[in-house]
Order: structure tokens, then C-alpha cells, then sequence
């Protein structure tokens, strides 16, 4: 039960008044406030006239962020959630606590709200965009701003859910930053398409549908929080038989396709990036250039032959020394063994592909194929 409504109940019992009476002073109450006074804080002070001790701790009052003053007590904010940081955990005490933090905007000024311990459970419900009430909260100081604090007898109450965007991904590019690996879907929302990027490394494929969370830029979405809501069909297959979309086979790895393990062009006059103990244009020696790591490779089956094109990351896992490759070493790691090759089927290839070890499951697929090799099309699994 809400405590608006304990509170309200008890007042009824100590003093005799219907519920409609007290409604009517509670509006009276916060017209005397000029709006400033919650419902709870009415009713706290109305039973204060009456004599009817209450804990100090359950009024609040609302207020706008530019507001709030370090030593603020109970206090009461609505925003709307923007960028929500990762739950931490640490000891004090020999007890470990555990936080959560996301910053709130009211369209004049944000602040960073922290929630502390049991509270921590709300913010599974909490994301980006979404409006919310700040219930009883603290003000604080962190890093020499006002930060405020949700703990015991603290809520978090969700006005409005946060409007995700639906993506259905169609291409994923992974690469690396200073704090860690950031993820790019390139995808479509009702037909169009659209680009989102991630600073965190999301297992997602061509396929997929998620739900993103965050604010639309130029160029696409920077999204901080996301979900995925469908796994894409990765049809186990024979290279023969290979269609368009996301695609499982099992094959051996027969050659590499380059024995480049990067590729690039220049930026002003498009030549082809070389690398010289730094990576430069082989025609105008601009290091003005564009470079990825790169690994295409064939694959073979019973029934053909595929170029198979690693996605970025997937590329570095056979890379030591990275861009001083030891291409004999890679060939001695990949060609003549046998691969389950995940990737995104398109014009004969496989790209965005992901190579993983032959286990129990892929074997029982390969079983399956070679049983159905002569009795037409396979079905999805």
C-alpha cells in the first residue's frame, strides 16, 4: 500500500473525517504551497494539525533540479532519464552494497541520482527516455556537483516508459576505443534504414531485432541501453544452397583469400594503404587513411565452395601482432580445419562472418543435412 494512503487512513481513524473531506484539504493544502507541497506532504501536515504524529521522513517537496542545495532532505524531482550507468558493487565494512546511477534531465539543468542498495532492483524497470519522480530523496555533493541519493524509505516511481526503437539489424561492425570495444547495427526501422552505435560489445547478428534506448544524432542513434527482442533464423545450410540473409554452415577452411591482413584507402586521393612502420598511402604516402583489419577466407562443403569475409573483431582473434602478421602462422590456424561458419549470406558470400568450433549441436545439424543432401530444400531450424 502507498504510504499516501496509510497516511490517509490513519488520519481518517484518528479524526473522523471522510475521505472526500481530507481530499478537499489536501488540494487546499498544496494551493497554499503553490504546488510545491507533495500529496504525501499535505496530508503529513494536516495531520499535524489534528495531532497526529507522523515521522518527519515522510513529507517531501517537489522541486526543480537548478534547485536542489547539498544537505536537501526528502525531496521530490521529475526528469527524464537519460544516460543510465552500469550497476557497481563494493565492500565497507565487511558489508557489500551495491549502486546504480543515471542522469536526469528537467529541461533546465540534469543531475546524476544515485540508487543505493534495495532500491537498486527499480532501476531493471528504468530507461533512457523515460519520465520519472524521484521520491524522498538527498541531495549530496560528487565531484563538486549536487548529485542526489535514493535509499531506504526512497522510491522511484516511472511516469512514462521510455520510447525504444525497434531495429532490425542488418549489418554489425565492431572496433576498438580506450575504455573498450564499441558495436555499429546498421539496420531498419519500418523500412528505413538507420545506423546505431554502441559503446559496449553487444552480441547481436544480421537478423536480430532490438529495442534501443538514447538520443538521435546526425548520422543515426547513439543508444544507451538496448534489448534484444528476436533472434534472427540462421538457417543451417549447404554452401550450394546458400540464399539471402543470416546463415549457418559447417565447412573446411581450404585457402585464405589475401594474404593482407588489412584493408584501406587513402583519404585524398583513394590510393591503397600501405603499412611502413605506419600505415600510409602507397601512392601519395598521405597518412591521412582509412584501415580495418581484414580476413576473407574459402570455405568448402560437400556441395561448393563460399568466400567467407571475418568481421573486424573476429579477424583480430588470428592476428598476433596486429598489423605485423605472420600470414604462414594464420594459415596454420585456419586452413584444412573444420569450422561452423555464422554470418550474413549476401551476393555468393558469407560477410560479417564468425567462425566457432564444430560441437555436439553443429555435428547433429551436419548429420541432418546429409540425410535431407537428396531430398530437397532443408528446413529452418
Amino acid at each position: 500500500m502507498e504510504r499516501e494512503e496509510l497516511l490517509r487512513k490513519l488520519i481518517m481513524e484518528k479524526t473522523g473525517l471522510s475521505r472526500v473531506e481530507i481530499d478537499r484539504l489536501v488540494e487546499k493544502r498544496i494551493k497554499e504551497f503553490a504546488g510545491l507541497l507533495t500529496e504525501l506532504g499535505a496530508l503529513y501536515t494536516i495531520a499535524r494539525d489534528y495531532g497526529i504524529e507522523v515521522d518527519m521522513d515522510a513529507i517531501t517537496v517537489k522541486k526543480k533540479i537548478r534547485e536542489l542545495q547539498p544537505g536537501d532532505k526528502g525531496v521530490n524531482v521529475e526528469g527524464v532519464v537519460r544516460r543510465i550507468f552500469p550497476v557497481r558493487t563494493f565492500v565497507k565494512d565487511g558489508r557489500e552494497r551495491k549502486y546504480v546511477s543515471f542522469i536526469l534531465e528537467d529541461g533546465e539543468d540534469s543531475i546524476r541520482v544515485v540508487l543505493w542498495d534495495n532500491v537498486v532492483l527499480l532501476a531493471e524497470k528504468i530507461k533512457p527516455g523515460a519520465r520519472v519522480e524521484v521520491v524522498n530523496g538527498r541531495v549530496s555533493v560528487f565531484r563538486g556537483r549536487p548529485s542526489l541519493s535514493v535509499g531506504w524509505g526512497g522510491s522511484i516511481n516511472i511516469l512514462e516508459e521510455g520510447r525504444g526503437r525497434k531495429i532490425k539489424v542488418v549489418r554489425v561492425r565492431k572496433g576498438k576505443y580506450k575504455n573498450g570495444t564499441y558495436t555499429v547495427i546498421i539496420g531498419e526501422e519500418e523500412g528505413r534504414k538507420l545506423r546505431v552505435t554502441l559503446w559496449e560489445d553487444v552480441d547481436v547478428g544480421p537478423g536480430d531485432v532490438v529495442v534501443v534506448w538514447g538520443k538521435e544524432e546526425e548520422g543515426g542513434i547513439v543508444a544507451e541501453a538496448y534489448e534484444v527482442v528476436e533472434r534472427g533464423e540462421r538457417r543451417w545450410t549447404w554452401i550450394g544452397r546458400l540464399e539471402e540473409g543470416p546463415v549457418r554452415v559447417v565447412g573446411v577452411v581450404t585457402r585464405l583469400v589475401s594474404r593482407r591482413p588489412f584493408v584501406g584507402r587513402c583519404r585524398k586521393c583513394g590510393g591503397e594503404v600501405i603499412f611502413d612502420g605506419t600505415f600510409k598511402c602507397g601512392q601519395c604516402g598521405s597518412e591521412d587513411v582509412s584501415v580495418a583489419p581484414s580476413l576473407v577466407v574459402e570455405v568448402r562443403d560437400p556441395t561448393g565452395s563460399v568466400r567467407v569475409a571475418l568481421e573486424r573483431e573476429e579477424a583480430l582473434k588470428y592476428y598476433k601482432n596486429y598489423p605485423e602478421v605472420d600470414m604462414e602462422e594464420v594459415e596454420g590456424l585456419l586452413v584444412g580445419k573444420m569450422f561452423v561458419v555464422e554470418g550474413l549470406s549476401e551476393n555468393g558470400r558469407i560477410v560479417e562472418a564468425v567462425l566457432k568450433d564444430v560441437d555436439e549441436e553443429s555435428v547433429e545439424e551436419v548429420v541432418r543435412l546429409v540425410r535431407g543432401l537428396n531430398l530437397g530444400p532443408e528446413k529452418d531450424v
